[in-house]
């Protein structure tokens, strides 16, 4: 359910950051800065402060928080002292890092599976990032609607990963399990689909005659829109 929060916290942020980019695009000119400085100093400056406060109030170790339980605490405790020999901050000797662990981080299976599985998750959060703000404009939106109209996807993500997730099906979280696998095979097959389509389109639009290319650039689409 952390995990859930964790990852609605990243969406409703995106969501934010769409928010604030649509309302600081018409900062321009004021106080002499471009909209993209002032995007730096209001996005950017209260991350100091927030760093300050996380590093003096974040405890250091499992047992001094207050929002695990026990249980919770027990096993941080252990996974903590199990992997790096320290824990609670007491302080063992012969603990530093040894080749041997050094070599384990490379065969364990484990890591490599985490690897795949968060790689794919960034490539897709860094292809919303980068590219959503370019498709909303592409479909006909200005460059400041284009930032509000991203905030949408990210806030139906925020609401969809608070519900798919609940704390009554912990541990195993089945529910949620099956509905994301659920969507990650519809949402390839949606694009298997989209690429043949468009490999079809194109082969199309190659073999046209001059007279058929003449008749179809006079079509009007959602994307040439002003």
């Amino acid at each position: 359910m952390r995990i859930a929060i964790l990852g609605a916290s990243a969406s409703a942020s995106g969501a934010v950051d769409g928010i604030l980019a649509y309302g600081i695009s018409y900062m321009q000119g004021i106080g002499g800065l471009k909209s993209w400085q002032w995007t730096f100093l209001l996005e950017g400056s209260p991350i100091i402060p927030l760093g300050v406060l996380v590093y003096l109030l974040l405890d250091k170790v499992p047992n001094a928080v207050q929002w695990l339980n026990n249980i919770e605490k027990q096993l941080l405790t252990n996974l903590l002292r199990d992997d790096a020999g320290v824990a609670d901050s007491e302080s063992i000797p012969g603990t530093r890092l040894s080749w041997r662990q050094v070599r384990y981080v490379f065969i364990d299976w484990q890591i490599y599976l985490y690897s795949i599985i968060a790689g794919g998750n960034f490539a897709a959060i860094k292809y919303l990032i980068t590219f959503l703000p370019t498709l909303t404009k592409a479909v006909g939106y200005t460059k400041t609607e284009a930032h509000l109209m991203t905030a949408l996807p990210y806030a139906v993500a925020c609401v969809c990963a608070l519900l798919i997730y609940r704390e009554v099906d912990k541990p195993m979280y089945q529910r949620g399990h099956l509905i994301c696998g659920g969507l990650i095979a519809v949402s390839m097959v949606a694009t298997i689909i989209l690429r043949i389509y468009l490999m079809k389109e194109n082969n199309r639009r190659t073999n046209l005659s001059p007279e058929e290319y003449t008749r179809e650039v006079t079509i009007k689409e959602p994307c040439d829109r002003v």
